[in-house]
């Protein structure tokens, strides 16, 4: 088993093989897709009222 190391080796070992031999290009970091949040809690008053965090903050009506 060995390790090659120079890098002249590997690129002609690779270009006899017809492989790439050089990095692909690096493309510049994007933030992730904004698409629309969903929340599966309904609107409303909430069956649990000790764990409703909004009671008390919205005008019943």
């Amino acid at each position: 088993m060995a390790f090659i190391l120079d890098r002249e080796v590997i690129a002609k070992i690779l270009r006899h093989l017809g492989e790439e031999w050089e990095p692909p290009a690096v493309s510049p970091a994007r933030g992730p897709p904004q698409g629309e949040m969903e929340f599966d809690q309904a609107a409303g008053r909430s069956e649990w009222a000790d764990r409703d965090q909004t009671a008390g903050l919205v005008d019943e009506v």
